[in-house]
């Protein structure tokens, strides 16, 4: 998949916990995400996983050709999926994706910020 410039298209996600889903989240949200992700990159896209921190073990920077990249997380609750979710946002706003890809509809309070930039 190409974008006008007929470069791969750059796509970011945000939303859900971590990608690689762990084994007590293989269901839901991030299996979802995970399986979007890892389909899109076969298509030729360059896809980045916002992971919340706390959330992933924190070591990888790639997963199957999946760049997995970190954001900071309050980690109280009712707050962290917000705050993943905003500084996500800030994050791909100002990072030359294509697309910015929400994953929750509470979540999408914050899509005005990307909406600013792509």
């Amino acid at each position: 998949m190409k974008n006008k410039n007929n470069d791969s298209l750059k796509i970011a996600m945000l939303g859900h916990k971590t990608v690689p889903a762990m084994d007590s989240s293989r269901v839901g949200i991030e299996a979802a995400v995970e399986e979007l992700a890892l389909r899109l990159v076969e298509m030729g896209c360059e896809v980045t996983c916002c992971n919340r921190t706390g959330c992933d073990n924190g070591c990888l920077k790639e997963y199957k050709g999946v760049k997995l990249k970190p954001v900071p997380t309050f980690k109280r609750k009712g707050l962290a999926a917000m705050t993943s979710s905003f500084f996500a946002t800030v994050m791909a706003a100002f990072g030359g994706y294509d697309i910015i890809h929400f994953h929750a509809e509470g979540l999408c309070f914050w899509i005005w910020i990307g909406l600013l930039f792509l």
